[in-house]
């Protein structure tokens, strides 16, 4: 529990706060840590998805250089199929052509739409 209404009541009520103010600041208080543990427990999750997906990464990059590795051996006298198995192929193969495109509507915290804003990466 904080003390800064109690802490202060004459200072504030000597500056005209009203009687309900001490209870109006205890709700807006718990509003906002509610939507702050909300936020921090989004961040952290998205963290977590971000560190599995990387491995996930990791994995499929060791495998593909693996399996690289053996059409090396197994397809040394053929070069247009052993092609078919270098890491550059494979990822022309998954990758979009292009840039990279991103869109997507900003909100604030309660999902309500923010007009004009540009974000830039």
């Amino acid at each position: 529990m904080n003390c800064i209404a109690p802490c202060n009541k004459p200072a504030l009520t000597a500056n005209s706060m009203t009687p309900a103010f001490p209870a109006e600041y205890q709700a807006e208080q718990a509003a906002y840590m509610a939507l702050f543990n909300q936020l921090s427990d989004t961040t952290l999750d998205q963290r977590q998805q971000t560190d599995k997906k990387v491995t996930a990464n990791n994995n499929l990059y060791d495998e593909l250089i693996r399996i690289g590795k053996d059409a090396n051996v197994i397809f040394r006298n053929n070069p247009s199929l052993l092609e078919r198995f270098t890491f550059t192929k494979v990822l022309e193969l998954v990758s979009p052509p292009g840039p990279a495109t991103l869109k997507g509507n900003i909100t604030n915290v309660a999902e309500n739409p923010i007009p004009d804003v540009s974000v830039y990466i």
